[in-house]
């Protein structure tokens, strides 16, 4: 990372497993945030040589998003960094960028199988699936989320709908002094 450019400020915001949900949106432009776009971001690595031949060498390797991490870190400051404020999808940003302001998760999107995995499992395997499914993903995204300063991880309930979900995630970031 270039010392001489400043971060912006940083906000991430996810619905795992999803690849987004249109609350995270709502809730970046409301605090007065530029959405950063993954899409754009991956097109500036993979054009990179670099940070593509780190990408295919890395690929089956468990410490891949370490190793990557300054490839998506450069990309992100090349589209963004002249930004002051900017939110982002994807938790995966936990370890891609090198301060995080705050986190915002929703965990209602773990946990459901596919119409043709229920098919192929009993009952009990479905929910002993779903459950480790939740347990095992909740365990690895807050072990990332270790890098969000205390108090700035808002884990949002399940079970509520997208507005109530932009209204919190807007009190969270206002109440931390980090939206309008």
């Amino acid at each position: 990372m270039d010392d001489l450019v400043p971060a912006p400020q940083l906000i991430i915001l996810d619905q795992p497993p999803l690849e987004r949900t249109r609350w995270a949106g709502q809730v970046i432009e409301a605090a007065g945030y530029v959405e950063a776009s993954q899409a754009k971001i991956d097109e500036v690595v993979k054009a990179d040589a670099d940070a593509a031949r780190a990408l295919r060498e890395t690929f089956l390797d468990p410490d891949a998003p370490q190793k990557v991490a300054p490839h998506y870190w450069k990309a992100f400051q090349s589209l963004y960094g002249d930004q002051p404020r900017v939110g982002i999808y994807g938790t995966a940003w936990l370890v891609f960028a090198p301060k995080v302001d705050a986190c915002i998760i929703d965990w209602s999107g773990l946990g459901r199988i596919s119409p043709e995995t229920a098919d192929k499992l009993s009952l009990a395997e479905a929910m002993q699936a779903r459950d480790t499914e939740i347990t095992l993903g909740k365990a690895f995204i807050r072990e990332r989320a270790a890098v969000v300063p205390e108090g700035r991880l808002l884990e949002l309930p399940e079970d509520i709908e997208d507005d109530a979900r932009v209204a919190q995630g807007l009190a969270f970031l206002r109440a931390a002094g980090l939206a309008g």
